[in-house]
């Protein structure tokens, strides 16, 4: 297969993540875990933001063609357009709420493992991020720009999640490799079950030939492998009959571990109950730190803690009911190492000193709720006659 460029670069990613992997006795079904060494994660967050911007560079190009604004990459040049606020579309995405934010990089490190980690060991190429054709965020951003405010809650790009190829020395597509991303803050069981289920698709070929026909002719006229692949992919538009073989990769994200090291989620040795199709399968998950901290910071987003009216000392003094509450009902929480950040009555909050007490924290996420409301700071909704409080945890310096 001829070598073309890759979508993704990150020359920290080998020493980030620890690479374990186990193939099944018919070597149709590959699990891969990977998990985050944190001593790298300073360097390897530079190279992330790099990629996440370019990766999303298409789209925002797309917005300056249909407008016909000029855009300069020199840092020292003057508004490429006077009078012409264009920062709704220089800072695109990164004003998305973090639901939208999980679900593209989610994608995106689905194509960290294609091409970096060669799924069921085999080379694939990845011809473009598809985020161009996802029509609800544009609608967003439209929203945003006439009423102001936040960004509203938008489904999901629909398509397939990354699309990677194989093809032979003809230039025919010879194996399609369909991948399925999820991405959680903790953990979600159901998360996983659901990528099987999507996974058991039975159509031959991606949804999206044409519309990554219509993304690459923007770049073939420039680059001769671009348009050798995107002839392929026209070509296997126009199939009658299907010669290719179709594989599928599960890319699963997940803030909260198990907390024995040794255990996996996702089955080693099989695939999960939910994927039946019988087709070649490689499962990866991935086990985080902070995982809506890292992305806030890959995305470099624009994100704001929730509306509080309380001081600095206002909060100390509800965060020390909640300590000595705890104290008291023999929770060893050892909250003297958090702080809490914000509170407005239904969500709290609460500030993790480091990111290596981040996962500790989270798995008490439950008992420290329980403490809010067993010292009465939280009150019931009359109304409904039911509690809504939730805790949200973020790393922050607190010295």
């Amino acid at each position: 297969m001829t070598k073309v460029q890759k979508l993704t670069y990150l020359p920290t990613l080998a020493n980030w993540l620890k690479n374990t992997v186990t193939k099944s006795a018919n070597s149709k079904y590959y699990h891969r875990r990977l998990e985050e060494d944190l001593d790298f994660r300073t360097a390897l967050l530079k190279e992330l933001q790099i990629l996440v911007h370019n990766a999303h560079e298409d789209a925002r190009q797309r917005f300056r063609n249909a407008l016909d604004i000029p855009y300069s990459l020199d840092p020292l040049e003057e508004e490429a357009t006077p009078g012409i606020d264009t920062s709704i579309i220089d800072d695109f995405p990164r004003y998305l709420e973090l639901t939208t934010l999980k679900g593209y990089f989610g994608e995106i490190m689905a194509a960290v493992i294609v091409e970096n980690f060669n799924p069921l060991d085999e080379e694939w190429y990845i011809p473009a991020f598809p985020f161009r054709f996802h029509q609800s965020a544009y609608h967003a951003l439209e929203k945003m720009r006439q009423e102001g405010g936040s960004p509203p809650t938008i489904i999901g790009r629909f398509g397939d999640d990354m699309l990677a190829f194989q093809r032979n020395k003809q230039g025919k597509i010879t194996h399609i490799l369909f991948c399925e991303a999820k991405c959680s803050a903790e953990h979600d069981q159901d998360l996983i079950a659901e990528a099987h289920v999507k996974a058991n698709d039975t159509k031959p070929s991606p949804v999206d030939c044409f519309q990554l026909a219509e993304m690459l002719k923007d770049y073939a006229a420039t680059n001769p492998e671009v348009k050798s692949w995107r002839q392929a992919i026209i070509n296997l538009w126009f199939e009658k009959t299907t010669t290719h073989e179709r594989c599928d990769l599960i890319n699963y994200i997940c803030g909260l571990p198990p907390v024995k090291s040794t255990t996996v989620i996702i089955p080693t040795d099989k695939p999960h109950v939910n994927y039946t199709v019988g087709r070649r399968l490689e499962a990866v998950e991935i086990h985080l730190h902070d995982v809506d901290g890292l992305i806030e910071e890959a995305y470099q987003a624009i994100t704001q803690l929730i509306s509080c009216n309380l001081t600095v000392e206002d909060l100390s003094t509800l965060w020390e009911k909640v300590i000595l509450w705890s104290s008291n009902n023999k929770q060893s929480l050892n909250l003297d190492q958090c702080r809490l950040l914000a509170f407005d009555g239904r969500t709290a909050v609460v500030g993790v000193c480091s990111i290596s007490q981040f996962r500790e924290v989270q798995r008490r996420k439950a008992d420290i709720r329980n403490a809010f409301l067993g010292s009465g700071i939280v009150k019931s909704d009359q109304s409904e006659g039911k509690i809504k409080f939730k805790i949200k945890l973020k790393v922050a310096n607190l010295a």
